[in-house]
């Protein structure tokens, strides 16, 4: 064979190649989640409509002292951290728990956001949340059994994943630890100086209001412009 009928045979099997590679990619990434295309704008709606219902737990929680439902520990609203020298914080499970029980709670109202697709009935039938709260980011998977029908074809879905959601929860809960093991160190006084420094330390801002031995903190990201998102906890000198 000659060199120049080597180098097109070169060329041709080089372009085979890269569409075989494109094409395997392009694939994959239609199946990341296994959804079948008929129903992706439904996936996509969901996932959707989760994460916005995920943003309100996390607000809502936040200022709640990371909780959904009834903390043990409150006073005058607001959760306690901390009381008398013992520490009753909860732990990063305990929130990533109660915002999987807001999910559960608030995920029918997903059903709204699927009214504009006039071509698909959806039957939720069951949804289960896992949160998991990660520096920066929290993220939403969840086992489901939802049945999408579309013409003459029901679809079911048994898994949503790959729901990101940017959130200082993380952050904010590490500088809420440390605040307590300061006023745990000293139960007796406030060092508003190294209070301080945990908020510089962080990027956050944090505001104290006491009332008597009852203080009170707010933490708020110094990015939080739109002031929507604030850390409320308490303890007792």
């Amino acid at each position: 064979m000659s060199k120049k009928g080597q180098l097109s045979l070169f060329i041709v099997v080089a372009i085979i190649l890269v569409v075989i590679i494109v094409a395997f990619f392009i694939i994959n990434k239609k199946n990341t989640d296994n959804i079948p295309a008929q129903i992706v704008p439904v996936y996509n709606s969901l996932k959707t409509c989760i994460s916005n219902e995920a943003i309100k737990g996390i607000n809502e929680i936040s200022l709640n002292g990371g909780y959904y439902k009834s903390s043990p520990y409150i006073l005058n609203d607001t959760v306690i951290y901390f009381n008398e020298g013992k520490n009753t914080m909860p732990s990063k499970q305990d929130i990533e728990n109660q915002l999987n029980l807001y999910l559960k709670d608030n995920f029918m109202s997903c059903n709204n956001s699927l009214s504009e697709l006039k071509d698909y009935k959806v039957n939720v039938k069951v949804f289960n949340p896992d949160v998991k709260i990660s520096p920066d980011v929290v993220y939403v998977d969840g086992n489901a059994t939802i049945l999408v029908t579309k013409g003459e074809n029901t679809y079911t879905i048994n898994k949503i994943e790959g729901i990101k959601i940017n959130s200082p929860l993380s952050v904010v809960y590490d500088s809420a630890k440390s605040i307590i093991e300061e006023e745990l160190a000293d139960r007796n006084s406030t060092c508003m100086s190294c209070i301080y420094d945990i908020g510089l330390k962080n990027n956050i801002t944090i505001g104290l209001i006491t009332k008597e031995r009852l203080h009170i903190f707010f933490i708020e990201p110094n990015s939080n412009q739109s002031g929507e998102y604030v850390f409320k906890f308490g303890g007792i000198k």
